[in-house]
């Protein structure tokens, strides 16, 4: 929540630390509602060893897009 309110002190932060700002900012995002709401056919790219993102979050991903199918890529991990 600090990090939140004060914008310039999370720039200074963390301006190298580009995975960490991206992962607080997946946090305070609430994308349940455009999840639900794509409809267009998605494949859904995910490694097989992802270790930064399990691949129970791609799955249930997934499950929750009313037309998406899961492929994992066998052996890769997150990036």
């Amino acid at each position: 929540g600090f990090l939140r309110a004060n914008p310039a002190i999370r720039s200074l932060l963390l301006r190298d630390q580009v995975m960490l700002d991206a992962a607080i900012g997946l946090v305070e995002t609430d994308f349940s509602a455009a999840i639900r709401n794509t409809h267009t056919a998605t494949f859904i790219l995910w490694g097989s060893e992802d270790q930064v993102t399990p691949v129970r979050t791609g799955r249930l991903l997934a499950n929750r897009m009313p037309n998406a199918r899961l492929y994992l890529v066998p052996g890769a991990r997150h990036v």
